[in-house]
């Protein structure tokens, strides 16, 4: 049974992990969703569910032996398994959401118009180079590489083919680039 516990907890997260990862790296550079938001309902309902199979898996598999833990110690590996139960919830909440909203996108192209309403870098572990836009009345950030970035104009407007996303948002067929013309 304690195998089983492992299984549990180091599924998921890798599970999770990898799917941040592919979404961050490919999926990102194409998107374009509103501002980030969380579910919350789903992220409790997951994490009661995730929380009721870490403790039907520690209790079963007497994990926490009375004779081998201290009460404190054995507060600590619940109050652990419960942060690690909100945090999983979260994770997978966040991780499925981004990528079905991906893979299950409209087959159906469409022109939209965007503008450029603003661009700032944002400074960090490195430079970062973004524009704002608008189109069909929300606000999207996204992420340019610092050859483009000064070639984007504020208040220029440009026509984009874009898929809906399953949930929300849109992604792009090309990446966005500014045309020859705009330079």
């Amino acid at each position: 049974m304690k195998n089983y516990l492992g299984i549990a907890i180091i599924t998921p997260t890798v599970l999770c992990i990898s799917l941040l990862i592919y979404n961050l790296s490919e999926v990102s550079e194409i998107s374009l969703l509103p501002q980030f938001e969380s579910n919350v309902v789903a992220t409790i309902f997951i994490a009661i569910i995730y929380f009721a199979l870490l403790a039907f898996l520690t209790i079963k598999s007497k994990a926490i032996d009375r004779n081998k833990f201290s009460q404190i110690k054995a507060i600590f590996i619940w109050l652990w398994l419960f942060l690690l139960s909100i945090t999983m919830g979260f994770l997978i909440t966040i991780s499925f959401k981004w990528n079905i909203n991906y893979w299950f996108r409209s087959n159906t192209v469409e022109e939209i118009e965007i503008t450029i309403i603003d661009k700032r870098i944002s400074q960090g572990r490195g430079t970062y180079y973004y524009i704002e836009f608008e189109s069909l009345d929300e606000t999207y950030d996204y992420k340019v590489p610092k050859s483009d970035y000064s070639k984007f104009t504020i208040g220029k407007s440009y026509t984009v083919s874009v898929q809906k996303g399953y949930f929300e948002g849109w992604f792009l067929q090309d990446k966005l680039a500014p045309k020859s013309s705009d330079n």
